[in-house]
């Protein structure tokens, strides 16, 4: 049993590895660990059920028991609240390993019982070597190295989002990237331009991330707008801010629709 070991809270932007990083050290550490979903499984029941009843049986051989929290950050207040006592009370067998991608919504109270560590995104020249590598394994050809890093910028810091995308741009045994299949974000500010509200809400919701489209406004708020511009990136900075504390996320993005919509009449 690693005494040593605390209960870990491991934090930055989706796609840097918070989740395999957590589920290696459980295996590392236990035979002996429960992995919940915190984003599925947000209610208080959760903790006084399955957390609580593992946290109660006894351990394998002289290991510590794991529970992996991941998305820790949408679990609510009231689970977040009853989970102090429950990693003060089994603290002597049990340690929690917390991911999350939004440190503000976690209680003071949870960040205090634990050792905190935060992902930080990595260089894109690092990211490039990675995926050159992914490719060469693979036995893909990559014909247009410029390519490559055109994919990379547009969807940095994510790296899990750039490999898929690697993936699903690999084609017959080629990485055959056009990024005229990426303008779909051209699609969405001139549908914002026309203020045409239903259409984003029917095409453009759910298709992309919502912090991707926060940044796509901020960024392009000068084509949306000149006039406006300033007003514009302010908004897409005090939704996005929203965004990380709020509970349903497509209210909040088509809120900021609405405000920007407003300010082009």
């Amino acid at each position: 049993m690693i005494k040593q070991f605390s209960n870990l809270l491991l934090h930055g932007t989706p796609g840097l590895g918070k989740t395999t990083i957590a589920k290696v050290l459980a295996k590392e550490i236990s035979e002996d660990v429960l992995y919940i979903n915190a984003s599925k499984d947000t209610s208080v029941d959760v903790v006084r059920g399955r957390i609580n009843e593992f946290c109660c049986t006894t351990a394998f051989g002289d290991y510590l028991k794991i529970i992996v929290l991941d998305e820790f950050d949408y679990m609510s207040l009231n689970a977040q609240a009853s989970m102090r006592n429950v990693m003060e009370e089994f603290y002597e067998a049990s340690r929690f390993i917390i991911t999350c991608n939004y440190y503000n919504k976690v209680l003071d109270a949870i960040k205090s019982r634990t050792q905190m560590f935060q992902f930080k995104p990595l260089d894109k020249q690092i990211i490039g070597k990675r995926c050159i590598e992914i490719l060469n394994q693979e036995k893909i050809k990559c014909p247009d190295v410029k390519q490559l890093g055109k994919l990379i910028v547009k969807f940095y810091p994510d790296m899990r989002k750039i490999i898929n995308e690697l993936e699903r741009y690999s084609v017959n045994g080629v990485f055959q990237f056009n990024p005229a299949n990426l303008d779909s974000s051209d699609v969405f500010i001139e549908l914002l331009k026309d203020k045409n509200w239903n259409e984003i809400r029917k095409n453009v919701v759910g298709s992309v991330e919502y912090p991707a489209l926060y940044k796509e406004i901020h960024d392009k708020a000068g084509i949306i707008s000149k006039a406006k511009e300033v007003d514009i990136r302010l908004l897409a900075g005090e939704y996005l801010y929203r965004h990380s504390i709020i509970v349903d996320p497509e209210i909040n993005f088509m809120n900021c629709i609405d405000q920007i919509i407003k300010e082009l009449e």
